[in-house]
């Protein structure tokens, strides 16, 4: 399939109306809006390209720290993150269009968009989920730093019909993560406009360490909780009807969070 129109380009850009839930400790559950674009491997670079020159432009010109986003990349497709705190939000999706107009790099915009004319999208899905702070995990001591996020691991799973005794599982594992001193934050939220169930997403600063000395296996091993893990896992299964898991790396220069983000 393939999509010429910049607006749609332009949609995909369309993100984030409040600051990350990560500073937001003390607000009230927001939402997170994921938007995928797959394009065709010779286009990947390319359309990278115009992300970055609309992301320079934001700094540019100082753009409004509520139409901040986060920028993943797995193999040719792209992932745009943002943040919002109500549904309110998303009635007015051409509003991060018309920041930039008026400015000194509006042309600047506007040409980057109108360059995925030639551009082949393969697929493309925008979902909203709403953030669950009350099942998510954040360490005491973090094994990395504001900054050093490198990726993002994905777990997406589809409760089997009884979402409470799902919800208490996960609240479990969060509660094992606690007790064993995980050293990545866990953030969860369940979607409710896209493809359902609920993503567990897990920022990692590197493959290395993740996979590594920071692993979860390895924090297991070492506070002698493997055995107990394993077992709740098993009982968790029983609870899942789908599960799907995968990594996005992390481009910073091509995300924006103005200072104090």
């Amino acid at each position: 399939m393939r999509r010429t129109a910049p607006a749609f380009a332009a949609m995909a850009l369309a993100l984030g109306l409040t600051t990350p839930l990560i500073a937001q400790e003390d607000a009230e559950p927001g939402y997170v809006e994921v938007s995928q674009l797959e394009l065709a491997p010779a286009d990947v670079d390319g359309f990278l390209d115009m992300v970055k020159t609309v992301r320079d432009a934001a700094v540019e010109t100082s753009l409004d720290a509520r139409f901040a986003w986060d920028v993943y990349r797995r193999d040719n497709r792209i992932y745009f993150v943002s943040w919002h705190q109500s549904m309110v939000d998303f009635e007015d999706p051409e509003a991060f269009v018309r920041a930039f107009q008026g400015t000194s790099v509006a042309n600047r915009v506007m040409a980057a968009f109108e360059r995925t004319n030639s551009m082949h999208f393969q697929d493309g899905l925008s979902e909203v989920s709403r953030a669950r702070p009350d099942m998510s995990y954040m360490p005491a001591s973090p094994a990395m730093m504001e900054g050093e996020q490198g990726g993002v691991y994905v777990l997406r799973q589809w409760p089997a019909g009884d979402d409470q005794a799902y919800e208490e599982s996960v609240k479990d594992f969060m509660g094992m993560l606690t007790e064993m001193g995980g050293p990545y934050p866990v953030f969860v939220s369940q979607n409710m406009i896209g493809k359902g169930g609920y993503i567990i997403a897990v920022p990692f600063d590197n493959l290395a360490n993740f996979y590594g000395a920071n692993s979860l296996q390895t924090g297991l091993a070492a506070s002698g909780m493997a055995s107990r893990w394993a077992e709740h896992e098993a009982a968790h299964q029983k609870l899942l009807s789908d599960v799907e898991s995968f990594e996005v790396m992390y481009l910073p220069e091509h995300s924006y969070r103005p200072p104090g983000m």
